[in-house]
């Protein structure tokens, strides 16, 4: 072993690593879930590494969580708080995104209106 090479990993950090890819995987069948019943644009076969189909409003709302969950580790620790992110980045996406991209209007939306206020 030289003196470049990084120590050995743990059998915790293994399992913390297994833990993280999991947690990812899941949040990322989440948001391709519901961005596709959002927005236009079926993705089915959605990879990170693959982006060449991917619309760009998609990509940038899974990496604004990838960074929000960078920079705030301590508040996305389990897959529920990684869900109410992405529920925030959505929000996020609905009011920026161009009315056009959406698969409904705001207005007409059973999900948006207030009469079970």
């Amino acid at each position: 072993m030289s003196s470049q090479d990084p120590p050995p990993a743990t059998s915790t950090q293994k399992k913390q690593s297994e833990s993280l890819v999991n947690l990812l995987a899941e949040a990322s069948r989440f948001y391709r879930k519901a961005y596709n019943e959002l927005f236009s644009g079926l993705i089915t076969e959605w990879e990170p590494e693959s982006s060449t189909n991917t619309p760009d409003y998609m990509l940038f709302g899974w990496h604004l969580f990838l960074t929000l969950r960078s920079r705030s580790p301590e508040l996305f620790k389990d897959l529920v708080s990684c869900i109410h992110g992405l529920v925030a980045v959505l929000a996020i996406l609905l009011v920026h995104v161009p009315a056009k991209f959406r698969t409904f209007t705001i207005e007409g939306s059973s999900h948006l209106s207030n009469s079970s206020f």
